[in-house]
């Protein structure tokens, strides 16, 4: 994919209409950013203040703080919901790259939200199960330590640890190459609300198959840019422009694929080469 082209069509997008989309590429990350910071300034409190110690923050051991963390998620997930649907579908649509005319809007009544609810709720226990390996390791990693300090004869302890370190880090590529092969998921859910968070994110990663480097890649390349933090909400709308032409020319990309492997399935056939 060339990126001077993307880039060169954000930027005719972005013009003229420049407020607008610096508005609305604002609304979800001030939002998200916000559910992230309250639980992170509690824990540094509690943590500073010495009424939790790193291991209870981290592997649970005190119920009113794993209870808070649980009820917070969920808060943060109900209010996101039909932030993070709008926000991809108006950039969409602002793309020109759009095919659902008519859902720009997230959620006009309640049967759509309890649909997007359960469709991302599914695909979220899927995303926390692609981060237990790496979660397990780093636990194991801390039990094998601590059961081996003080002893001389700890040998089997540090080797269980680097063993559990090992699975940790391997778990955590996984982890990343798991969600980096999702991005396409809330743009399918935005064109077939109807559709299973299990198809969708396998019909993801096969879109984003051979491109997770360019994604990655696309957002390196505005790292520079970003070094002084003022730039960054300036930034937002290139790179979530860039971002959704991205992720819509793979789809497109995907399909044409697809609509090239039916034809030639079809020709194929036996009954094709009769006729």
């Amino acid at each position: 994919m060339n990126f001077h082209e993307l880039h060169a069509c954000t930027g005719r997008i972005l013009k003229g209409s420049r407020l607008q989309i610096l508005r609305a590429s604002l609304l979800y990350p001030a939002v998200r950013l916000f559910f992230r910071i309250v639980p992170s300034a509690a824990a540094a409190f509690l943590l500073i203040g010495g009424h939790l110690t790193a291991r209870e923050l981290f592997f649970g051991g005190v119920p009113e703080w794993f209870l808070f963390s649980l009820l917070w998620s969920m808060l943060g997930f109900c209010v996101l919901l039909p932030i993070r649907c709008g926000t991809w579908s108006w950039f969409t649509s602002r793309s020109g790259l759009e095919r659902t005319k008519g859902r720009r809007v997230f959620f006009r009544r309640a049967a759509d939200y309890w649909q997007g609810a359960w469709y991302f709720f599914r695909a979220e226990l899927l995303r926390t199960a692609a981060a237990l390996p790496a979660a397990l390791g780093l636990l194991g990693a801390d039990m094998a330590f601590r059961a081996g300090i003080g002893r001389a004869d700890a040998g089997f302890e540090l080797f269980l640890t680097a063993q559990c370190l090992c699975l940790a880090a391997a778990g955590g590529v996984f982890y990343a190459a798991f969600c980096i092969g999702t991005a396409a998921l809330p743009f399918l859910f935005t064109e077939h609300p109807d559709g299973s968070p299990f198809a969708d994110m396998q019909r993801s990663a096969v879109i984003l198959r051979g491109h997770r480097f360019q994604l990655i890649r696309l957002f390196l390349g505005y790292l520079p840019a970003a070094i002084p933090v003022v730039t960054i909400p300036f930034l937002l709308p290139h790179m979530m422009m860039d971002y959704t032409l991205f992720i819509q020319i793979c789809i497109r990309e995907q399909e044409q694929e697809d609509a090239h492997a039916d034809t030639a399935i079809y020709h194929g056939t036996p009954a094709a080469v009769q006729a």
